[in-house]
């Protein structure tokens, strides 16, 4: 056996040895410590952005960050890489994507509350300093960018509550200082630089929400009273300067979130609950007055972030438990469903998040471990794709194919099952439903590594493989989905495994290449469907398997790449005419590869995307091939190298790739997106499971659905990517991205 012949074994050999292996806190508030080596990051390639955000001058966290009339986010106070709270604050432009110093606070502060008030200026509350809590008040004036001292609170406090009333007012409740934790409220009037101490709150509360209704009362849910997290909940009332009770929480809370919904409603998601992280989510409904829990986040969070966008769906970023977290989720209230969206490119908590009006969001700061704060900042783009998962496959398998029928539906055929078996099952896909069913079962007793195509009748042709480990097969057959049959078609003259099967445009399916168990095939066949037959044509000019075939818009057959004779990847190219029946020679690729993709653009080009390179690593670049120039240009490098992985056009043009490995083995769990327009590569976010050896499906509305795989086991999990479902950039990550420039591009959502 030859190198990459006996390579290739060792990793089906690897995979069936994993699979064989595979059968046999507390109430206080102190900043939250991260006891583990590192935080959890669950993969960091980055959405691209035709403007990356660049970062704040200063890294912080517990600081305040608040949009201003003019469109600009001021960033102010918080906690600095050395420990100290600090006075300083900046200025975000959304138009240049860059952070400029403002004048800085009379007062260091962290965990205070900034409030804009209806004049456009912001108001600074109380926070911290080292265990004191501050009763400072100040106005921050955009117009003449100074800080003016305003009078004092009655009461020192942090992790408080600053809530502007209809009428121009700001009522602050609770918070605590050292160990006093407060119940009082007091209202401060910015017309008359006056505080009112206004009647307290039942119980005692600090990391508290507080929430204007659409009639101007205040609510209050949640917190902690020093001794537990809280339930409860309650209501004041501006003009009669009072408090009702509301009902309770089905969950007690703090350090949670709460988002004000159109509707007037009020959403309240993840926080703490002693130790324990939060992934459940509640609504309050001023109407009936009465709360109703809602789908749970995929994971807990406390010390995230949470904004509406501007169709409405909620962007959950960060936070976590005991480490903190990269990944990002989105709700749609309408069905009431949490789907993934791209990670950020670090994990981080204690950040914030601002609505631009754009309708980006732009997240600053924030700590990413144990204690260091961040100066990173990330813009998410709600337009950009998001992940979602679905009805699984009905058993788990990798190395199988997918076949699109013409109907829409289609089929996930043979492959490796769990116990690292040979499948003959096959599953068809019902697209309108996203759901599997089982039809017929292929004749043969199980395929891997064997090739299919969908003849012009609608038929599936399907060829070779192996059985088990080694034992190539010669025999095809036909899959009838009018009928849901299997017939029997002549042997194919060759075994032969990791060959290409291509539907020409005559009619016939062209077979090439492949592997017999001893040498790399040349030997070519052709099945003619209407006489039910094989034909023997020229071979191949070089050997080959684990190649590509494309068929270009001339009706020639691209054949691309793979491993050659000498067991190395090849960089050679030839082409099949159908109608002369020869081949050619074709200008070789800029390197060699296997495991790569080839996909036909729509402009009929023809782009290479990764694989394996003659020294067995994988390779992050890929390069476009235009038969009419006969000749191959880069197309850019990828965020992360990746061998068998998946390559989709999607009905925009742009091309979706999809996990892979990166050393053959390990899984990724990354996605990204090519451009051929900009010429560019940006993250397309994170599935759920890392896998390769799955399968893709480009559904009829535009959705890419995965299924299956291999990931350390045997998957029969689903994922769907719909194209429009939000993505990050940063400047920390421009530099692998063509085309970029520092900022946040109009229309984009950036986090301080």
């Amino acid at each position: 056996m030859t190198v990459d012949s006996a390579r290739f074994g060792l990793i089906v050999l690897t995979v069936l040895i994993i699979l064989f292996i595979a059968a046999c806190g507390d109430n206080s508030e102190s900043p939250e410590t991260d006891n583990s080596p590192s935080s959890v990051v669950e993969s960091l390639p980055r959405k691209g952005s035709a403007i990356a955000p660049g970062s704040l001058f200063e890294a912080r966290i517990e600081h305040t960050a608040t949009l201003l009339a003019d469109g600009r986010v001021l960033a102010a106070g918080g906690v600095g890489r050395t420990d100290v709270e600090l006075a300083s604050a900046e200025l975000y432009d959304p138009d240049s994507g860059t952070w400029s110093a403002t004048a800085s606070m009379e007062q260091p502060r962290h965990r205070h509350t900034a409030t804009l008030l209806l004049d456009g200026r912001v108001l600074a509350l109380g926070g911290k300093v080292a265990q004191s809590g501050q009763n400072v008040a100040e106005i921050y004036d955009s117009a003449s960018n100074t800080w003016t001292l305003k009078s004092p609170m009655t009461t020192p406090r942090w992790s408080h509550t600053a809530t502007l009333l209809l009428n121009g007012t700001v009522l602050v409740t609770g918070g605590r200082d050292g160990p006093a934790f407060w119940n009082t409220a007091e209202v401060f009037d910015p017309t008359t630089d006056s505080w009112t101490t206004v009647p307290g709150m039942s119980v005692a509360r600090s990391q508290h929400t507080a929430s204007i209704l659409p009639d101007g009362t205040v609510l209050i849910a949640g917190g902690n009273d020093n001794a537990e997290a809280l339930s409860t909940s309650e209501i004041f009332d501006p003009l009669s300067l009072s408090w009702t009770a509301g009902p309770s929480m089905a969950d007690a809370r703090r350090a949670h979130t709460a988002n004000n919904f159109a509707d007037g409603r009020i959403l309240i998601i993840g926080g703490r609950k002693g130790s324990v992280s939060l992934s459940t989510v509640e609504v309050f409904d001023p109407d009936g007055n009465g709360w109703s829990q809602l789908s749970k986040m995929d994971v807990g969070r406390r010390g995230h972030s949470a904004t509406i966008l501007d169709d409405g769906r909620v962007l959950v970023a960060g936070g976590g438990g005991s480490v903190a977290l990269n990944t990002s989720e989105i709700y749609d209230p309408f069905g009431d469903v949490w789907s993934r969206t791209d990670n950020l490119l670090g994990p981080r908590r204690d950040h914030t998040a601002t609505l631009l009006r754009t309708g980006n969001v732009v997240i600053s700061g924030g700590r990413s471990g144990v204690f260091a704060s961040l100066k990173r900042t990330e813009l998410y783009d709600p337009a950009a794709g998001s992940w979602a998962v679905r009805a699984p496959l009905l058993e788990p398998r990798w190395g199988h194919l997918s076949v699109p029928l013409p109907d829409g539906n289609a089929l996930a055929i043979g492959g490796y099952g769990l116990s690292g078996q040979s499948l003959a099952t096959v599953e068809l896909l019902l697209a309108p439903s996203r759901k599997w069913t089982k039809t017929a079962p292929m004749a043969a007793s199980g395929r891997w590594g064997h090739a299919a195509t969908v003849l012009s009748d609608g038929r599936t042709l399907v060829t070779g493989g192996v059985i088990g480990v080694s034992a190539r097969l010669a025999s095809a057959e036909i899959y009838d989905m009018s009928t849901t049959t299997w017939i029997s078609v002549p042997d194919m003259a060759v075994p032969r495994e990791q060959h290409t099967a291509t539907l020409m445009s005559d009619g016939r399916a062209l077979i090439a290449g492949g592997w017999n168990g001893e040498r790399s095939l040349a030997e070519v066949e052709i099945f003619d469907p209407a006489t039910n037959s094989w034909l023997r044509f020229d071979p191949l000019g070089h050997p080959r398997w684990g190649h590509t075939a494309t068929t270009l818009l001339d009706g020639r057959v691209l054949i691309i790449g793979g491993v050659g004779a000498d067991d190395l990847p090849t960089d050679t190219v030839e082409k099949f005419d159908p109608g002369s029946g020869t081949w050619s020679s074709v200008s070789p690729m800029g390197q060699p590869r296997d495991g790569h993709t080839a996909t036909l653009l729509p402009d009929g080009k023809v782009l290479v995307i990764g694989g394996a390179g003659a020294d067995g690593q994988s390779l992050d670049s890929a390069e476009i091939y235009d038969p009419i120039a006969g000749a191959w240009t880069d197309a850019g490098v990828m965020v992360e190298p990746r061998r068998r992985h998946t390559a989709t056009l999607l009905s925009d043009g742009r091309v979706l790739v999809v996990a892979g490995s990166k050393d053959g083995v390990n899984p990724l769990a990354s996605a990204e997106l090519y451009s051929p327009f900009a010429g560019d590569w940006s993250s397309a976010g994170s599935i759920s499971d890392a896998r390769w050896g799955h399968i893709a499906v480009l559904l009829p509305e535009g959705e890419v659905l995965i299924a299956g795989g291999f990931g350390f086991n045997t998957l029969r999990t689903v994922e769907i990517y719909t194209p429009a479902g939000g993505g990050w950039s940063s400047s920390d990550r421009a530099v692998k991205l063509r085309h970029r420039e520092s900022g946040c591009e109009a229309g984009k959502v950036c986090i301080v």
